[in-house]
């Protein structure tokens, strides 16, 4: 029988029988078992199930826009723009006349659609009046953002609205540049949004961003006094209309650090007094160790959202943001995420990936006990795995509080070997081919 450790590769499952312990160390498993049980009952499964959706291409996908249950749209580089009308069974690319690398999406109505991104530098806008089939360019932005039935943009040195569907822009008075890229916009309510990007200092990106409470009309920065880090913006959210919730990285010679961290950003007032008429507000740190780099974040109220991030896992928060739980892991960056609805989900990312979930509060049930089998458990030194009907598979090892420990594949016939890591409870998930199921472990 060859064993497969978590920290040496190969091994081969198990066809024999459980060894023989001790009266002492069976009346100590018992007593583990229990507080298992215990556990295990008090604790959601990490793992929802997140479909890959067939796309047709390998493209990096930036983001995702949906009208309805059944009408949505990706975007990402090399102009790539997948229409889909039966919620994802199929996608059309309808973005060969484009070649800019589009990171931004919005769907007006099923005639009426609008992409933006940018190459070599230069920003565009595109629009289109007839369902993908002709695009038209309109203005240069990075980002566009419906507040209302206003459109908002915002480009490399100016925001922009529009108030016939894209055709046309007024420009504001707002005008940033130089070391400063403005590159999100995110919508509290039909009046306020914020623009969010970061501006060049001394080794790295900082925070920066603009406010506005009249559609778009004028916009004032956000004051970086108030703010607790000088981190650079990574993403941002807003949970409920006076609360932004922002994502930062610590850099390391403007290149992407090891420490994230969440900021939340309440009882926005306008100052006038301090000489540049700029939002102020109160800030502070409601998370110092966020589980990844954030790309995007979507909320479905003041405690319960979703992010994405570099490290290809989707995290969910119960509490506003201060915990995070892993519920997909994935070795593929994913760059934007969709809700279309508290069930239903799209995320987007690199090598062409569209993942899809219409179950995401299943997440907050315990899954079947005799969907997978690990034995022994209570274990000592190594688990075997039953109801695994794959040759292979990927087998993912968590602490309780979500941080990836090991990836490893585990082929039929294995066993796999805990030798070496410390006592304590884990989570084991099994990748079964487009669904992940997790089961809770206790080594002693």
């Amino acid at each position: 029988m060859r064993t497969f450790s978590l920290h040496n590769y190969p091994g081969d499952s198990f066809n024999g029988h459980p060894k023989s312990y001790s009266l002492h160390r069976q009346a100590f498993m018992m007593r583990s078992l229990m507080a298992l049980l215990i556990c295990c009952l008090s604790l959601s499964p990490l793992f929802a199930q997140w479909i890959e959706l067939s796309t047709g291409t390998n493209t990096m996908l930036r983001d995702v826009h949906f009208l309805d249950h059944e009408y949505g749209a990706v975007v990402g580089d090399n102009g790539t723009i997948l229409l889909t009308e039966n919620a994802g069974q199929n996608w059309q690319n309808v973005g060969d006349a484009i070649s800019e690398d589009l990171s931004s999406v919005l769907i007006w109505n099923r005639d009426t659609l609008l992409v933006s991104g940018q190459t070599s530098g230069q920003s565009a806008t595109f629009l289109s009046t007839n369902g993908g089939l002709d695009w038209l360019p309109v203005n240069e932005a990075i980002e566009t953002a419906k507040v209302g039935l206003r459109i908002l943009s915002c480009g490399y040195d100016t925001f922009d609205w529009s108030d016939d569907q894209g055709a046309n822009w007024t420009p504001t008075e707002a005008i940033f540049g130089g070391t400063m890229l403005i590159s999100a916009i995110d919508i509290a309510d039909a009046q306020t949004a914020t623009a969010s990007g970061n501006i060049g200092g001394v080794g790295q990106y900082s925070f920066y961003g603009y406010r506005t409470v009249d559609a778009g009309v004028s916009w004032a920065p956000i004051s970086t006094m108030d703010l607790p880090n000088s981190d650079a913006w990574t993403a941002s959210a807003y949970p409920q209309a006076d609360t932004l919730l922002v994502f930062t990285n610590e850099q390391v010679n403007f290149l992407p650090g090891p420490k994230n961290k969440l900021i939340r950003l309440t009882d926005f007032y306008f100052d006038t007094q301090n000489g540049t008429d700029s939002w102020r507000f109160n800030g502070e740190i409601i998370s110092s160790a966020t589980p990844s780099y954030v790309h995007d974040a979507a909320f479905v109220d003041s405690r319960m959202g979703y992010v994405v991030g570099e490290n290809g896992q989707i995290y969910r928060t119960t509490n506003g943001g201060a915990d995070w739980t892993s519920i997909y892991v994935g070795t593929t960056a994913l760059q934007s995420i969709a809700l279309i609805d508290m069930e239903i989900a799209y995320v987007v990312g690199a090598d062409g990936l569209v993942l899809k979930n219409e179950n995401l509060t299943s997440t907050l049930n315990p899954i079947a006990p005799n969907q997978l089998e690990v034995w022994p458990n209570p274990t000592v030194d190594e688990i075997r795995l039953k109801g695994v009907d794959l040759p292979a598979t990927d087998v993912y090892l968590y602490s309780m509080s979500g941080q990836l420990i090991q990836t490893f594949t585990w082929r039929r016939g294995e066993a796999i070997s805990l030798v070496g890591l410390p006592t304590g409870q884990y989570q084991l998930v099994v990748q079964l081919q487009r669904q992940r199921l997790s089961h809770s472990i206790l080594k002693y």
